[in-house]
């Protein structure tokens, strides 16, 4: 009866605590879009190399999440492999996102808000060792995941490469301030 009552004990605990699910690194994705003031843009992948979520009563309360810099593709279908490889290298360097020395960026969702249609966190996002509150909306799928769409500035982040807020006569080499990531992230069970 005590062991019985023990374990009890112990489930009530992990419960109320909060229980860790780990990111499933093979089923979450990222995709990322960003667009030329004039004329087309540029899309890709980056993939995540670790994350986990913290459940409270079996409802969503934070996580973290980091992604791998290092993995940064691009994907544009009108783009051969050389033309692709050139831009890869361009991102990853100093100009954009100085993968050499922040070979990763991480989201840490601090508050967690259940809606309708699954959560709507608050957390902080570092990209380029610059942190900045970011909100996310991560709606359930089909699935057991979660989308979400998320815009942001990369100025706030020391990224002014091209960008029309910083530098002026750029004609159609400027690039939007703003960026586009899309996300879907999945728990193991």
């Amino acid at each position: 009866m005590r062991k019985i009552l023990s374990i009890i004990a112990l489930f009530v605990a992990a419960v109320a605590m909060g229980q860790v699910k780990k990111l499933h690194l093979q089923a979450s994705n990222l995709q990322w879009e960003a667009k030329k003031v004039v004329g087309a843009g540029h899309k890709g992948t980056l993939t995540f190399s670790s994350g986990e979520f913290t459940y409270k009563n079996n409802e969503l309360v934070g996580g973290s999440f980091v992604v791998d810099m290092n993995t940064l593709t691009v994907t544009d279908e009108d783009m051969d492999a050389k033309g692709k490889a050139k831009l890869e290298g361009h991102l990853k360097s100093d100009d954009f996102f100085a993968v050499k020395k922040f070979p990763t960026a991480t989201l840490k969702l601090k508050t967690v808000t259940k809606t309708q249609a699954g959560y709507k966190a608050e957390g902080d996002l570092t990209i380029k060792g610059i942190t900045k509150p970011v909100t996310v909306e991560l709606l359930r799928t089909a699935v057991e995941g979660f989308a979400s769409t998320v815009v942001i500035n990369r100025t706030q982040y020391d990224i002014k490469y091209g960008s029309g807020s910083f530098f002026s006569n750029l004609g159609d080499k400027a690039i939007e301030d703003n960026f586009t990531i899309h996300t879907f992230v999945m728990p193991t069970f």
